[in-house]
């Protein structure tokens, strides 16, 4: 079942920077978390400022979009009543720069893999995300990390 998240509503305490604006859609499908949102990576972050500035070719750091991805991730989280969420691992593909201030589709995937009877966390899952415009893939971002049942 499909639901319609309004973002503003319930990243309010997430950890910032806070990329996701407007709405998400967000469903569970064949055992897959998965939630569509939209991005804008404003140009006067300074760890954005820079890279738009000084670079020749201006562009968002892989940094940044990690959070946006982040931002999805504590999203499904809130959801299914997981928190104290933390990432292990996590890589990235770049295609083509991600442009500042402009708005940018966030295709975010999260599969838990493990249930875990010890330690402080509860499960252990992947994450397989996509930042587009359009039909263009931007930047593929994928991992792993730990969440709290609660």
């Amino acid at each position: 079942m499909r639901k319609e998240i309004v973002v503003a509503e319930r990243i309010g305490d997430a950890p910032r920077p806070i990329y996701l604006v407007g709405n998400a859609d967000y469903e569970v499908k064949n055992g897959q978390h998965l939630l569509t949102a939209t991005a804008v990576f404003p140009s006067n972050v300074p760890s954005i400022e820079d890279r738009m500035k000084k670079h020749p070719i201006p562009h968002v750091n892989a940094g940044d979009a990690f959070f946006g991805v982040w931002n999805g991730i504590y999203l499904i989280c809130s959801e299914e009543g997981f928190y104290g969420t933390l990432s292990n691992k996590g890589s990235y593909e770049a295609h083509i720069p991600i442009p500042a201030d402009k708005r940018i589709t966030l295709e975010l995937a999260v599969t838990i893999t493990e249930s875990l009877n010890q330690g402080r966390f509860d499960v252990k899952a992947n994450f397989d995300a996509r930042y587009t415009i359009g039909s263009r893939e931007l930047m593929r971002l994928f991992g792993e990390g730990y969440a709290i049942k609660g």
